[in-house]
């Protein structure tokens, strides 16, 4: 679904879609192992989105994590969970949606910081520090629009 809203051009619709794989994907293993940097099952995606809770309502009788070649593809681990907020935290940049960035890149954050990766956590504050910019910008803009069509208005009455 994720890919077919990226064709669309719909890179917001796209980047929740990564979100959602990523919190079932994390539901499922708090459900099998729970790993202390890894986020805790869909209650660490509500706050990027809050429907999320609604579809992640995984329950031990309607999914086993016992069975056989249930859930075993390579997504079904910290690399897995890490790539798909990657990609949606990219989307997310370019659709300009900076407030739910920040939230994907706190769930980042933890996991780089668990392992050490320097690397990662650096390019993730550069593009934090990128996204804080642009928001104070576009916040600096939009005062300065309602300001003047304050002034424009009081002239006209």
């Amino acid at each position: 679904m994720a890919k077919e809203h990226g064709e669309n051009d719909q890179k917001c619709e796209a980047a929740m879609c990564y979100v959602h794989a990523a919190a079932l994907i994390s539901e499922y293993m708090y459900m099998v192992e729970h790993q202390p940097s890894l986020p805790q099952g869909c209650i660490a995606f509500k706050q990027i989105s809050p429907n999320v809770l609604q579809e992640c309502a995984v329950m031990d009788d309607v999914l086993k994590p016992d069975e056989d070649g249930m859930c075993t593809g390579g997504e079904f681990s910290e690399k897995g969970i890490t790539n798909l907020l990657r990609q949606s935290a990219d989307l997310l940049m370019e659709s300009n949606m900076y407030e739910s960035l920040d939230k994907v890149y706190k769930l980042l954050s933890k996991i780089y910081l668990s392992r050490r990766n320097n690397y990662y956590l650096g390019g993730l504050h550069r593009n934090l520090h990128t996204a804080y910019e642009k928001m104070h910008h576009m916040g600096k803009k939009a005062s300065d629009g309602m300001l003047f069509s304050r002034s424009v208005l009081r002239r006209e009455v």
